[in-house]
């Protein structure tokens, strides 16, 4: 009899899995309501125990783990999405109209195949067809946007809203408080925000690829965010005030005004620190403008006092990078992988008598230059773009929004 293999096992774990959770979450609770009718009720109220019992405390806890899990899901998807929106999007190809391919022979990737992060980890990180490397950034990507709803998830939607300024935490908080009974207006904000995290991400993973998003999806990028923001005003939670120098705004162009003054500080803001760096150090053209894309979309979500804090964060933690004690992670092949020995030097060796001897020195000359270059490589601290740090300083200044923001003089 042959024994199982790997994905019978996996099978076979899945259902196991799904035939206890059906039993604790739907039929337990079943036969628990159905000898309750029988059960001796107490003859005073005091009696009553009020605290949830043992089993209750499990099933909460299942439902908030299951629900934790769900989210992170829904993030690791939205990760597998940003993985080619990163790919395509610099080279103008169509997000929608052309199904995932290897990129090695062509072959369209099946849909158990991209199941984010169980799909990489079952494939053994290669391509199923041509069993051509896939690079560890995928699952790597959907793992960090996971990672960050997640974040946001605990944070600001289960907590009720307590790092947001603005606004009066929900008193009663909680997976079943905030999520069950739904609070969607607690919702949709932590969705605008996921949002714009997402968008950060992709312009700081675009600019580490050393390539360049056309205008028109920097566009698409602003409306996605500035939309919602100009008609759902609940989104945003630091509005400019409806009277600025006796001048009083309309309710219904609040919206535009924040959105529009957070947009154009956000933009002067970039320009400004691209100006100073470009007077220490060599700024890449690229760098420059999607770290003025990421400021414009923080103005254009959070507010122009968010792009003050975040510019902020952004530099200081450019400024602390180099001193800290990491090296390079980045790959950079040997020289003698693709280093082919000049024609001319070639027939010199081969022509003369000791032409093997020659061309063996001229081999190990070639491994010494690769191996200093290598070392020189990794001794450097990694390079990261200000978009990279951008994202990062949204991160810290989002946990922190409403004590940042009662910081402020304004």
């Amino acid at each position: 009899m042959r024994a199982p293999d790997a994905k019978a096992w996996v099978r076979i774990a899945l259902a196991l899995f799904a035939f206890a959770f059906i039993s604790y979450m739907i039929l337990l609770p079943a036969a628990d309501a159905i000898f309750d009718a029988y059960r001796e009720k107490p003859k005073k109220i005091s009696q009553v125990q009020t605290d949830m019992t043992y089993a209750e405390q499990v099933r909460l806890r299942t439902i908030e783990g299951m629900t934790a899990f769900l989210f992170f899901g829904l993030g690791a998807a939205v990760g597998s999405f940003l993985n080619v929106v990163v790919y395509r999007m610099p080279l103008g190809i169509s997000l929608v109209f052309q199904r995932s391919r290897c990129p090695g022979c062509g072959t369209q990737i099946a849909g158990r195949d991209n199941i984010p992060i169980l799909g990489w980890l079952m494939l053994g990180g290669r391509c199923r067809a041509c069993q051509a490397a896939i690079s560890l950034r995928y699952p790597t990507i959907e793992m960090i946007v996971g990672a960050f709803f997640l974040l946001f998830y605990f944070v600001e939607l289960v907590s009720g809203g307590i790092n947001l300024p603005n606004r009066v935490p929900n008193m009663y908080a909680g997976v079943v408080w905030i999520v069950f009974y739904t609070k969607w207006d607690l919702i949709t904000i932590y969705l605008f925000h996921c949002v714009m995290l997402c968008l950060l991400l992709a312009l700081a993973l675009v600019d580490f690829d050393r390539k360049r998003l056309p205008i028109k999806a920097i566009v698409q990028f602003l409306l996605l965010l500035a939309i919602p923001a100009i008609f759902f005003h609940h989104l945003l939670l630091v509005k400019i005030p409806q009277t600025i120098f006796g001048v009083t705004i309309p309710v219904w162009s609040q919206g535009l005004v924040t959105v529009a003054a957070g947009a154009s500080l956000g933009l002067l803001a970039a320009q400004a620190v691209s100006y100073v760096c470009r007077r220490w150090t060599a700024l890449d053209k690229s760098d420059e403008y999607h770290f003025a894309a990421g400021l414009v979309l923080v103005g254009v979500a959070l507010g122009w006092q968010a792009v003050l804090t975040t510019l902020l964060f952004a530099c200081v933690l450019k400024l602390v990078w180099p001193l800290l004690p990491i090296r390079a992670q980045r790959k950079e092949p040997l020289a003698t992988e693709n280093m082919t020995i000049p024609n001319e030097e070639m027939s010199e060796a081969i022509e003369s008598q000791d032409g093997r001897q020659e061309q063996s020195a001229i081999q190990q000359s070639a491994i010494q230059r690769s191996a200093i270059h290598r070392s020189a490589i990794l001794s450097k601290p990694v390079n990261l773009s200000l978009s990279m740090f951008l994202f990062v300083a949204i991160l810290i200044h989002h946990v922190g929004w409403r004590w940042i923001y009662g910081w402020l003089p304004c």
